[in-house]
């Protein structure tokens, strides 16, 4: 491991910014620690939609519309009741005390408290006694190397829950 020691600058260098590309020259930083940015600039470009419009994915309401089935099972989530979680940080006075603790906060923090908000951690919630979650697996800014890329560089989200294998029976893991 690299050890980086701190030493007094003058206070004229603290502003200077260094770029990006001279960092991963010196410190061959590690393609899955790009920033946030340069990792989805691909994406925000006027290209994109049309690569995947060749490849047969639009970005873009079907002309052929919804089919029924679709629409079906979408009416059917939307009427279902749906309980309330007990004991959750969306409690109207516990979310209102987040709020408050965030004001002034920057991005990177609110982004990392939200997250936990609203998306908990299943492994921490599998542990905390939802024995429905026991086969869920997490991963954070890890490539999915066993996936195909529909196009581009392989998928690497920022946060994923899947099922792991203990989900799966070895006929339905052979189906995989």
């Amino acid at each position: 491991m690299i050890q980086i020691l701190a030493r007094k600058r003058p206070a004229a260098s603290l502003h200077r910014e260094i770029s990006t590309s001279s960092l991963t020259t010196s410190f061959n930083i590690p393609p899955d620690q790009k920033s946030r940015e340069r990792k989805s600039a691909k994406y925000k470009s006027a290209t994109y939609e049309t690569v995947l419009a060749a490849k047969g994915s639009f970005v873009r309401k079907s002309d052929l519309g919804t089919t029924d089935r679709s629409e079906h099972i979408c009416k059917e989530l939307l009427e279902r009741h749906q309980p309330i979680p007990e004991n959750t940080l969306f409690r109207d006075d516990t979310f209102d005390e987040i709020c408050q603790r965030l004001q002034g906060k920057n991005e990177s923090r609110v982004i990392q408290d939200m997250s936990r908000v609203i998306v908990p951690s299943a492994k921490s919630l599998a542990v905390d006694g939802d024995n429905n979650l026991k086969h869920l697996v997490e991963s954070a800014n890890e490539h999915w190397s066993s996936s195909t890329a529909f196009y581009g560089p392989r998928p690497q989200p920022e946060y994923a829950v899947g099922f792991g294998s203990s989900a799966f029976t070895e006929d339905q893991l052979k189906g995989l």
